[in-house]
This record gives C-alpha cells, sequence and structure tokens, in this order.
C-alpha cells in the first residue's frame, strides 16, 4: 500500500490540467465567487454557476498532494505565531 502513494505525485498531473483547462474556458467568465445566490423563493434558495474560487481550491489540495506536509490533520505544513500584547 505504500508503494502506491508513491504514484500520487504522478497521477495529479493530468488532474491539475483538466482543472486549468475549465478555469480558463468555464468558470473565468463567472467570475471569482464560488456561490452566486440567483434568488430565493418558496422552493428555496436558486443558485447560479459557480465562479474559478473553487478550481482554485481544488488545485491547491492537489497540488498539496505533491509533496506539502500535513501536520496535526489541519495544516499544510507552515506554521503560525500570534503575539498578543507588548
Amino acid at each position: 500500500m505504500i508503494l502506491l502513494g508513491a504514484f500520487m505525485p504522478v497521477a495529479t498531473v493530468p488532474m491539475i490540467v483538466v482543472l486549468l483547462v475549465a478555469t480558463f474556458t468555464v468558470h473565468v467568465s463567472n467570475g471569482f465567487s464560488s456561490i452566486k445566490l440567483l434568488s430565493y423563493d418558496a422552493m428555496g434558495a436558486h443558485f447560479g454557476q459557480p465562479g474559478y474560487e473553487t478550481d482554485l481550491l481544488y488545485r491547491q489540495s492537489l497540488s498539496g498532494a505533491n509533496g506539502h506536509k500535513v501536520n496535526n490533520g489541519f495544516t499544510l505544513g507552515y506554521e503560525y505565531s500570534f503575539h498578543l500584547g507588548p
């Protein structure tokens, strides 16, 4: 099973290419936002076509499989520190 993980970076390349093509051919014309509320009535909310924000999110998650380390299941290898006070 560990050997299968070695092919993950190679497997993500075609997926990233498909996302880039979809981003530039379909979603750029819809703008950035992933949620477009068109209307709301008794039947519920009606949404429009998503923008390219979702594609960027998916592409980043696939890029994370190409070498970014996941620490504690929440971060992608980056450490943040916040200092309160002087």
